[in-house]
């Protein structure tokens, strides 16, 4: 066992120097350009997808709703192309972030997955604050193991980290991910996918495209999905994803387009400890199992039309409708809980440019939110149905200060709803382009998350009632908590800097650093009053928004095409906590430590022949010192070999230097990641 720790902190130093390599003597261009020319054409043309000019040219839309050059965008973008997700090794979609700075991924189950940008991992906001969307629509970032869609399809997912609520809302508080997916001409044909591998893991999935008529594409796929055992001791099932969806584009004209979307997905999820509660009387506190089960569709319309090369519009029409269901398995509680919601969305949006000089980009949304909740035992929500609706706009404008070369652009979203009335989140940005092969950026924004329904009107109860003939000889105490008037809203504050620079044609750094200051974010502050009984009583403890804190990091990113057949990325992030809880808090008490301070990756992707693949992927996560885990390295290796055309086999496997870890623990448990050995086949035709 200690040689294997030992190994893995090798491996881990090994990944930091290499890093270090890659940034500072990293070989000249002309090097690289000879080794290149020992390649069959072949070979080259295939690995032209590889190319470093082009991937800096990739057009982007989530930063400023527009397309624009990666290279050009003033924030800390990230994209995962298609040609990553296929070498990645990964299976599901949140295994895929697990290569983007500033990220942190943490498994906590077999089905589980905890995300956070730049902190707050283990906490609620850290799920609360990044936004999830699908084609720009949004998801709920709760249930993200739901977001199981075939891999294949997706074109690109952009990455946002930091607040982009100026243009995006309320969810983007500390980061977006923007999950894009392929036009359904670029998907004709059949593909036929599949996995298993140890542990009952496995997945399948099918797709296929047809030409309904000129300039009209459809497809439809399906994918089921079942996750491996984490900890027989502790999950009782093994969960599964079951989802099929369609997208159909209609290119009506050069001018107009058109995409209509939608699909259908249950999630059974594996059971998980929580805690017994209920009936106040004769109270005792005990974990038992639960498990959760969801199920949920959306459709969506588009219209794109375009004016000229410099305006154009999209009107988006969203619904988004599910259920969660939870299963209680304590002794006394057995029937299953349900929330059900539903949500409606109408999103406009306009580019035009004014005076030929001024980028102008503006919008407006209506959203409206049904939730119904049952009564749960360990808390209750006031009213237990409620439909809210969110009104909000956004105006950008970019402004050439020196034509390019230095662009300021300038912009705010101002939402509204019955919660936090009338808010705004404006942010400036500043892009300096003084050699195309350099450019700087810096940012200052404030965002603040008004979606405070589960916060406004829910009410924790810990506690329930003894089963007959149980002899209480002590007192017992009881915890109910609930808000204190009215809640701020979790409010951020940013500024960040960022560098780029493409010294040559084979190597790319990008370096990100940023200070956050949080306000008003959700705290228990004291003791109301205790309710005194017999033999029990109840402390009314009250939660209100006084927690603040600050965090500072670095996050970095290299590159390097060392071959025309070897590509290396590597990327360090180091991030420092402090927070400055209520007086009398106790559970956020440790949430600076929730997130591990370093986090290191290398990705090593080499292509032997044209037909064999042969790709590393290392994640390295430091202590987890508020819960007291152990750093930990995980090792994947994909072996692929395409022995025909059409044809791909691939064989991966995960967590190689050790047999099983922890990345985060769940009511108390650690839930082991172990290792795991998948055999994978696609077939496209």
């Amino acid at each position: 066992m200690r040689g294997v720790m030992n190994f893995s902190r090798r491996l881990s130093l090994i990944a930091i120097v290499t890093s270090l390599f890659m940034l500072f003597f990293l070989p000249a261009r002309h090097s690289c350009n000879a080794q290149e020319s020992n390649q069959s054409p072949d070979l080259s043309a295939e690995l032209k997808k590889l190319n470093l000019n082009q991937l800096m040219d990739i057009e982007v839309i989530s930063v400023s709703k527009k397309p624009e050059k990666l290279s050009q965008s003033a924030a800390a973008i990230f994209v995962i192309t298609q040609e990553d997700i296929r070498r990645s090794g990964a299976t599901s979609f949140p295994e895929l972030l697990r290569m983007v700075p500033g990220i942190q991924v943490a498994r906590q189950g077999s089905d589980a997955w905890q995300i956070s940008s730049r902190g707050l991992s283990g906490t609620r906001e850290a799920g609360l604050l990044i936004d999830v969307r699908l084609d720009g629509c949004s998801l709920a970032t709760d249930n993200l193991q739901a977001v199981d869609i075939v891999l294949g399809n997706i074109e690109r997912i952009e990455v946002i980290r930091g607040p982009t609520s100026s243009i995006w809302g309320t969810k983007a508080v500390s980061g977006l991910i923007n999950i894009i997916t392929k036009h359904a001409k670029d998907t004709q044909g059949g593909l036929v996918t599949g996995a298993i591998g140890s542990g009952e893991e496995g997945y399948s999935g099918m797709r296929y495209g047809v030409k309904l008529k000129e300039g009209v594409y459809c497809r439809v796929d399906a994918k089921y999905q079942q996750f491996g055992t984490v900890d027989d001791a502790v999950h009782i099932r093994e969960p599964e994803n079951k989802q099929g969806t369609f997208r159909l584009d209609w290119d009506v004209s050069s001018l107009d387009r058109l995409m209509f979307s939608g699909s259908y997905g249950t999630h059974l999820g594996e059971s998980f400890d929580s805690i017994e509660v209920g009936d106040f009387r004769w109270p005792k506190i005990d974990l038992y199992k639960s498990k959760v089960d969801v199920s949920g569709s959306h459709l969506m319309g588009r219209w794109e039309h375009t004016f000229s090369s410099t305006s154009d519009m999209v009107l988006k029409f969203y619904y988004d409708q599910g259920k969660y269901t939870y299963h209680d398995q304590g002794d006394d509680i057995n029937l299953p809980h349900n929330i059900n919601y539903s949500s409606y969305d109408i999103d406009f949006q306009h580019r035009f440019n004014l005076l030929s000089w001024n980028a102008i980009v503006w919008g407006a949304e209506i959203r409206v939110e049904d939730n119904t909740y049952d009564k749960f035992p360990s808390f209750s929500i006031n009213p237990r149905s409620r439909i809210e609706p969110y009104y909000s706009g956004f105006l950008q404008n970019e402004i050439p200060i020196i034509q390019n070369r230095l662009v300021l652009t300038l912009g705010s979203k101002f939402e509204y709803n019955s919660f936090c009335f009338f808010q705004a989140h404006p942010s400036a940005r500043l892009l300096w382009t003084p050699h195309p092969q350099h450019t700087f950026w810096l940012a200052v924004s404030r965002a603040a998350r008004t979606d405070l329904r589960i916060e406004h009107d829910i009410n924790y109860q810990v506690g329930t009632m003894a089963s007959p003939g149980d002899i209480h000889l002590l007192r017992r105490g009881i915890l109910e908590v609930s808000r204190h008037g009215n809640l701020d809203p979790e409010e951020l504050v940013s500024y960040e800097a960022g560098y780029r620079v493409q010294p040559g044609s084979v190597v790319t750094l990008d370096l990100t650093a940023f200070a956050n200051y949080y306000h008003h974010f959700m705290t228990s502050t004291h003791l109301g009053y205790a309710e005194w009984h017999p033999r029990y009583f109840i402390a009314h403890w009250y939660f209100e928004s006084k927690m603040h804190g600050k965090s500072c990091s670095v996050e970095a990113v290299a590159t390097w095409q060392a071959a025309a057949w070897w590509k290396l990325q590597s990327s360090y992030t180091y991030l420092n906590y402090h927070f400055y809880p209520g007086e009398h808090d106790t559970g956020y008490q440790s949430i600076k430590d929730l997130s591990p301070r370093n986090q290191y990756t290398l990705r090593s992707l080499i292509n032997i022949t044209r037909q064999i693949e042969f790709d590393t992927n290392i994640y390295f996560t430091s202590r987890i010192r508020g819960q007291d885990l152990p750093s930990y390295t995980n090792l994947i290796l994909r072996l692929g070999w395409k022995p025909m055309k059409g044809l791909e086999l691939a064989l991966i496997v995960a967590n190689l230097l050790k047999d099983h870890h922890v990345e985060l623990l769940t009511a108390g448990k650690k839930n082991e990641i172990q290792r795991s050995v998948l055999g994978k086949i696609t077939w496209t035709f």
